[in-house]
């Protein structure tokens, strides 16, 4: 720890966090200084667009600035907070803090999935640190177990549900057959979500925090985003979550990670998960991460992933811990090597419509055995439209998905179907 224990704090955006994290520094001092007696932390300079602007909060005038190299030089700053929300501008901002041997807290996990190996790099380059505690599933502070306290188990693998936007929809659509659209506005209304929520939706969100949690706990080298097989929930409909809960299952949207003999298995994907598996019960804006390790068995981490108290509340406990510690992450940042997706391997939900007569079913049945992939179970159900067409759903067995998308391929070309629905994974 430095000499004095006042720590200085750069705030870089005054937005709906920002304004958060800067209440919680200025209006709870006493709280703080009881939780970490060692030292104080003063707010010496906070960057916005327009420093004339109505805030959230009241923020003196002789604080406010424009200039990023303002706070970035200013010899009082010890630890720069960077709330900014823009990608490229929050990298450069980050970039140019690490370089000036700032500790630097961030919840962007856009900037650190895709710029983390240098960032990283660049904080033992220059003796700093870097924290993104916020960038990941909100309140539940898996960063900070992953590379403390769980730092001497070896994990193998991760399910979780990483989006609050897309689950919530997905648990209207299954608790009150509400469509998606309506889902959604829900969510925006009571702040859940952005006015923008493409990347909750399409799945790059969790795309992004997976990508971060397999670099952290997996250690493999650096998980690069694009290298993951990312599909949204945006072509769901309502009787896939009825058909689903038929079968006793619900529908989630699930980043998951393997770690397999020379490369891992990283996706995510709308997922068919069993009714009693422990992901199934994490509903609404809740997240959750199941952690697979030894010599620690398998964990369950849970809380809150939006609104702006569980992220304020994360950046604030990485401002402390910077104070504390201030050392960079000793993690593999090597490029780690992610399976091509046609290997990975897993079971799967396929629901079409086809013509409703007889040896339809056999005729696809064959397709998909031809293939090399069992059959689990086969439901046709009620018929689509007056009787000429039907709706078949296959739970298959344990298959690679090159195989199982080349089934598709071939049962599409097929005269008795008509259309190929959905494709899920399932989770038992």
């Amino acid at each position: 720890m430095k000499e004095s224990n006042i720590f200085g704090v750069g705030l870089l955006g005054a937005g709906t966090i920002g304004s958060e994290v800067f209440n919680q520094i200025t209006l709870r001092e006493k709280e703080l200084r009881d939780s970490f007696p060692d030292a104080a932390f003063e707010v010496k300079k906070v960057l916005v667009r327009d420093p004339l602007k109505n805030r959230r909060v009241s923020i003196p005038q002789e604080l406010l600035t424009t200039q990023l190299d303002v706070v970035v030089d200013d010899s009082s700053v010890d630890i720069i907070v960077s709330l900014l929300g823009i990608a490229d501008v929050e990298y450069e901002a980050i970039l140019k803090a690490l370089m000036a041997g700032k500790k630097v807290v961030t919840a962007n996990k856009d900037v650190i999935a895709r710029n983390g190996q240098e960032l990283l790099q660049t904080a033992v380059n220059k003796n700093s640190a870097l924290y993104f505690e916020a960038a990941v599933a909100g309140g539940i502070q898996v960063v900070d177990n992953l590379t403390g306290r769980y730092g001497l188990n070896h994990f193998y693998a991760i399910s979780a549900i990483l989006n609050a936007t897309s689950n919530y929809v997905l648990s209207r659509m299954t608790s009150a057959g509400a469509e998606s659209e309506q889902a959604l506005l829900e969510a925006q209304e009571k702040g859940y979500a952005e006015p923008n929520s493409e990347n909750d939706l399409n799945g790059k969100d969790a795309a992004y925090k997976i990508a971060i949690l397999v670099s952290l706990a997996f250690r493999e080298g650096w998980v690069n985003p694009d290298n993951i097989f990312t599909k949204g929930i945006d072509s769901l409909e309502l009787s896939d979550f009825e058909y689903a809960l038929e079968m006793g299952y619900v529908i989630k949207l699930i980043a998951d990670a393997q770690r397999t003999e020379g490369s891992l298995d990283v996706w995510v994907s709308p997922t068919l998960v069993h009714k009693n598996h422990p992901l199934a019960s994490v509903n609404g804006v809740t997240n959750g991460i199941l952690l697979s390790g030894n010599p620690i068995g398998q964990i369950k981490l849970e809380g809150l992933g939006a609104g702006s108290e569980p992220t304020s509340a994360s950046v604030l406990s990485d401002i402390m811990r910077a104070a504390q510690d201030g050392t960079p992450l000793n993690i593999n940042l090597d490029s780690a090597q992610v399976m091509e997706p046609g290997e990975s391997v897993g079971r799967n939900y396929i629901r079409m419509t086809v013509l409703d007569r007889p040896g339809v079913t056999a005729e696809i049945t064959k397709i998909i055995g031809d293939n090399r992939i069992n059959i689990d179970e086969i439901r046709q159900l009620e018929s689509a439209t007056d009787g000429t067409l039907a709706n078949t759903v296959f739970l298959t067995g344990f298959s690679g998905q090159g195989s199982l998308h080349r089934a598709i391929r071939e049962i599409s070309d097929l005269d008795v179907c008509q259309k190929i629905n959905s494709v899920m994974r399932v989770m038992r």
